[in-house]
C-alpha cells in the first residue's frame, strides 16, 4: 500500500508541476522564434539527465511543438543557462508567435528531477517572453 501511495504522490506532483508551467505572457509585438533558453537552479541536485519538452501557442491557440530540448552538450546542469536554437527547436524553429499573448507548456521526462529558475523564448526584433519557475521540482511519473 505504501508503494502505491508513493507512486500516486509522484504522479500528482508531476501533473501539478506541468500545469503550473502552462503560463501566459502578454506580448505587445510578436515575432519569429529564434531560440529557447532554460536556466537551471543552483540548489543542490537541481540539474538533471532528463529532458524538457516545450510547446508554444499564440493568442489564437495556434501551437508549435519544439519537442524535446536536447543538444550534443550535457544540458540542464546546476547553474547553467542552456540555449536551444535552429533545428533543436523542432516545429518552433522560425514559428511566428504573432501579436497578443502566448502560452508556453513545458513537460519533464526522465527519471531525474529538475529545478529550473526560468525558461525564456527569444524572438526576432529583440522581443522575449519568459516564465519564472517559482514552483517545486519537476518530477517524472509513469
Amino acid at each position: 500500500m505504501g508503494l502505491v501511495t508513493e507512486a500516486m504522490t509522484m504522479k500528482v506532483s508531476s501533473l501539478f508541476s506541468m500545469l503550473l508551467l502552462a503560463a501566459s505572457s502578454s506580448l505587445s509585438r510578436g515575432g519569429i522564434v529564434l531560440e529557447i533558453q532554460a536556466k537551471t537552479s543552483t540548489v543542490a541536485d537541481a540539474g538533471m539527465n532528463g529532458d524538457l519538452a516545450v510547446e508554444i501557442c499564440n493568442a489564437d491557440l495556434v501551437c508549435c511543438n519544439a519537442g524535446t530540448l536536447d543538444t550534443s552538450r550535457d544540458d540542464f546542469n546546476s547553474g547553467n543557462v542552456d540555449v536551444f536554437s535552429g533545428d533543436t527547436l523542432g516545429e518552433c524553429e522560425g514559428a511566428d508567435i504573432g501579436d497578443g499573448g502566448a502560452i508556453m507548456i513545458v513537460t519533464h521526462n526522465g527519471g531525474d528531477a529538475w529545478l529550473g529558475e526560468w525558461i525564456r523564448v527569444i524572438l526576432d526584433g529583440g522581443n522575449t517572453f519568459s516564465v519564472l519557475l517559482k514552483i517545486s521540482w519537476m518530477i517524472f511519473s509513469q
